[in-house]
């Protein structure tokens, strides 16, 4: 199989995003992501502890990218990105 022939295609990666307040930020993310020629079989978005606007944004944004397979998991409490990044990771 050539290059050319996997644009489009589905891999078993999985990409894992912090999200902390910034719906601004997420949607370039999520743009990038979906226009690469391989796209993830699924992107993880770990909210650490937004606010309840920011996640009604993030919610309206998730909606845009029917193309990805997307989980959004809330955490309790702010713990920073490193936090969000490793238990996105363990789930991954």
């Amino acid at each position: 199989m050539r290059f050319g022939e996997l644009q489009n295609t589905s891999i078993d990666i999985s990409v894992v995003v912090p999200f902390y307040n910034d719906s601004q930020t997420i949607d370039r993310a999520l743009r990038s992501i979906s226009e690469q020629s391989l796209t993830p079989s699924n992107v993880i978005i770990i909210d650490d502890a937004s606010r309840f606007e920011e996640i009604e944004s993030l919610k309206l944004i998730l909606s845009q990218y029917e193309n990805l397979s997307i989980e959004l998991i809330s955490l309790p409490e702010n713990g920073g990105p490193s936090v969000a990044r490793n238990f996105g990771c363990s789930l991954a």
